[in-house]
């Protein structure tokens, strides 16, 4: 007996200690690390968590999400109210992904298949980036997986405690992010096409559906009041664009890879995932032709990985919502559908030629994502304690973009600072001013900000100013400041430059 096989005989004698061990690595890849930059929205997200529950709401309902994550992660913060640990509440929620597509997989395919690709969830670059996120998606990611699993177990055995189980899980997530909504319509869709296979019932299965949206309804009814606002604050002004095949090529990169990548390994990355997904629908196709018995778990994992994708793709076209990230579950059920794939392919040269390439690219992947410090991820923490080494009792920090503001008044909250308000209307004015008054974080104008101060430092991302410059247009801020003051210094840490002006001789 060959190791392979002996490995494959232990894995089906010891399931559980199997899981186990993949939870334990995807547990690992996901602890939180002092090297990795801090963003932006991670920052929204432990500042709203130091608020009353209250102020939570009020925050959150003139934001664009739902509060249960922000309330979660304000109860987790009783721990600590630090990075790492908020951190690590998305690394517990991460590693509990695995055993829920274990769960689902289970259901639908072989054991050692949903294994396999449990083990890419625990791997994979985009599942481990966001494993330990200071957002909502691993929670949103988690709970998508359970309510399919209790969907997937209803349709197969009709018990009215999966049921319930399924409405929990489902009204929970749409509490998590209003895109939740589309992976419920997904299993709506899977119900109907599975229409014609079941005997009997019928009747009582639809009013079993009926019930599940009643629920629903009633579960996400003290949230509807809150919900117009945020509509229309997505509808008003936001930075997604309409998607096209730029961002479906990007989607099929994500899900293996993540993105950033090094730009010279775009074309592989794009390649091989390209390459991977053309060939899990030709061995599906093939598999639904050679086994009737598979198809209701193909229909299955088809309607989770791609049903998401092609609605959010179609309202985009309309009202642009189209994120990477809110399509986890996606990616996940991809991901069971692709372990089959390598499991059936007939030819096993290829099956392991594929496998190695995807095993390098992902431990590539990886690397890349763990030293990635450009924007949004830029050194902030290095530039909040080079300021707060540099400033002075006269000096005052303005930060042309809110994206540095803020990780760096987390850093650094006694250094007096503010920062420049995003054209109102423009796709950047996502900050909406009652989440400014809710946080006590309000914008300020050169102008203002230089009034009482010797010195004036300005941030600026490197981003920014290439993009002025292509643009022909500079940047509002520092055109004004080099008008009226002299410029003392400039630092550049990282792809963040700072200015120092004299403002007073």
């Amino acid at each position: 007996m060959t190791a392979t096989s002996r490995l494959k005989t232990w894995v089906d004698e010891h399931p559980d200690i199997a899981v186990g061990l993949v939870m334990l690595l995807g547990f690992a890849l996901r602890l939180p690390s002092a090297t990795q930059q801090l963003e932006y929205d991670e920052v929204i997200s432990m500042l709203f968590a130091r608020l009353s529950l209250d102020q939570m709401v009020s925050a959150t309902a003139a934001d664009t999400m739902p509060p249960l994550y922000y309330g979660l992660l304000h109860f987790w913060t009783a721990l600590g109210d630090t990075l790492f640990i908020a951190r690590l509440l998305s690394t517990v929620i991460g590693t509990l992904t695995i055993p829920a597509l274990y769960l689902l997989g289970g259901r639908l395919l072989e054991r050692r298949i949903a294994l396999t690709a449990a083990a890419l969830v625990a791997v994979s670059p985009v599942h481990v980036f966001y494993g330990h996120y200071v957002r909502m998606y691993g929670l949103l990611l988690l709970l998508g997986l359970l309510a399919s699993y209790f969907f997937v177990r209803w349709l197969q055995d009709g018990r009215k405690r999966d049921v319930v189980c399924f409405t929990l899980c489902a009204g929970a997530s749409l509490y998590v992010h209003n895109l939740a909504v589309l992976l419920i319509m997904s299993l709506d869709l899977l119900w109907l096409m599975t229409w014609t296979w079941r005997r009997g019932g019928q009747a009582s299965r639809i009013r079993t559906l009926a019930a599940m949206h009643a629920g629903l309804f009633i579960v996400y009814l003290p949230w509807l009041t809150y919900l117009p606002g945020q509509l229309d604050k997505v509808a008003r002004a936001f930075w997604i664009p309409v998607p096209g095949l730029t961002e479906l090529v990007r989607t099929a990169i994500v899900f293996h890879f993540h993105l950033p990548l090094p730009p010279a390994s775009l074309g592989v990355a794009a390649f091989l995932s390209l390459l991977l997904i053309l060939l899990t629908g030709y061995e599906a196709r093939r598999r639904w032709r050679a086994e009737p018995a598979i198809r209701a778990s193909l229909l299955a994992l088809a309607a989770l990985a791609v049903v998401p994708i092609a609605l959010m793709f179609l309202v985009s076209q309309v009202r642009p919502i189209y994120v990477e990230r809110a399509l986890l579950t996606s990616s996940a059920a991809y991901y069971l559908l692709l372990a089959a794939a390598l499991a059936w392919l007939p030819v096993r040269r290829l099956a392991f030629g594929l496998s190695i390439a995807l095993c390098a690219g992902v431990v590539l992947a990886n690397l890349h994502q763990y030293r990635y410090q450009e924007f949004p991820r830029s050194p902030l923490y290095e530039v909040g304690s080079y300021l707060a080494q540099e400033t002075g009792p006269a000096d005052y920090v303005l930060h042309d973009n809110k994206l540095s503001f803020f990780p760096v008044h987390f850093f650094q909250p006694t250094i007096p600072q503010g920062y420049i308000a995003d054209p109102p209307g423009s796709p950047n004015d996502t900050l909406a001013p009652g989440t400014q008054d809710a946080l006590g974080l309000w914008p300020t104008t050169p102008e203002e900000a230089v009034k009482g101060h010797k010195r004036l430092w300005l941030v600026l991302f490197q981003r920014a100013l290439r993009e002025s410059e292509q643009a022909g247009t500079p940047l509002p801020s520092k055109l004004w400041l080099e008008q009226h003051y002299p410029e003392e210094a400039r630092v550049t840490i990282g792809d963040v430059e700072l200015y120092l002006y004299r403002v007073e001789p």
